[in-house]
């Protein structure tokens, strides 16, 4: 004889268990029965209400949660920061922030974001000291030259890269010759591909021991992958093996 036991768990005043035993000719099914006693907080009368557990159980598949309002991006990381009202007031550049981070209609990214983008990206170009070499500098969103640039010093300059940046997706390669994840690809791999920055086929994308800062202020303020540097590294905290991707607290 075959046997099963199935437990159930009924939180109100008890436990109930109910068993259910297969065999091969027989079948015996125990059915318990649980009373809920409910007193009203003016000190009434009680209601008492039962509930009959079978052979299948209760209970069943929970509801798909309501999503509730869009908080933030999963985009490349400091575009926001770097690019969105940086040198403006606070109270400008935090309501800009929230509203680039809650904006999940992205057919309106690039007509909302990229102005502001276009003024940002105008001071980072001077931080090299030499103006007019920030990636995608005098090309427009389809990556062709303007015809105006350089020395015109207009917004105009900086569309191709701002449409790109505000249009901020980590974008993947999923049929590249090099995935690897140990480092052998590159941090903005695909779009430094499509800009002619970078010769290579990679899958982009980042992980977590990738110095995403230096890649992205680099290509900000010089026009080149390497060159500018907040000096803060990813450290030993970061892995790339096992998920969570973070070593062990020192």
């Amino acid at each position: 004889m075959k046997t099963m036991i199935n437990y159930a768990f009924v939180g109100a005043l008890g436990l109930s268990v109910m068993v259910v035993a297969c065999g091969d000719d027989d079948e015996t099914t125990t059915t318990t029965t649980t009373t809920t006693t409910t007193t009203s907080s003016a000190g009434g009368a009680t209601t008492s209400s039962s509930s009959v557990g079978g052979s299948g159980g209760g209970g069943g598949m929970p509801m798909v949660p309501t999503l509730g309002t869009q908080v933030d991006r999963k985009g490349r990381p400091a575009i926001n920061t770097a690019g969105n009202e940086t040198f403006t007031a606070d109270a400008n550049r935090g309501a800009s922030e929230d509203d680039y981070n809650a904006s999940s209609d992205t057919s309106t990214w690039a007509t909302s974001f990229v102005p502001v983008i276009t003024d940002t990206l105008a001071v980072l170009d001077s931080l090299n000291d030499t103006c007019e070499t920030q990636l995608l500098y005098g090309l427009d969103a389809a990556l062709q030259p303007l015809g105006t640039c350089p020395g015109a010093g207009n917004d105009a300059c900086y569309g191709a890269l701002a449409t790109l940046l505000a249009n901020d997706w980590l974008i993947i390669k999923g049929d590249a010759v090099d995935r690897g994840l140990a480092g052998s690809t590159e941090y903005l791999a695909v779009e430094a591909n499509a800009a002619g920055a970078l010769a290579n086929d990679q899958a982009g994308g980042r992980t977590p021991a990738m110095d995403v800062i230096l890649r992205s202020y680099s290509v900000l303020a010089a026009g080149a992958l390497t060159g500018v540097d907040d000096t803060i590294t990813a450290g030993p905290s970061a892995q790339v093996t096992t998920f969570p991707f973070l070593a062990a607290p020192n």
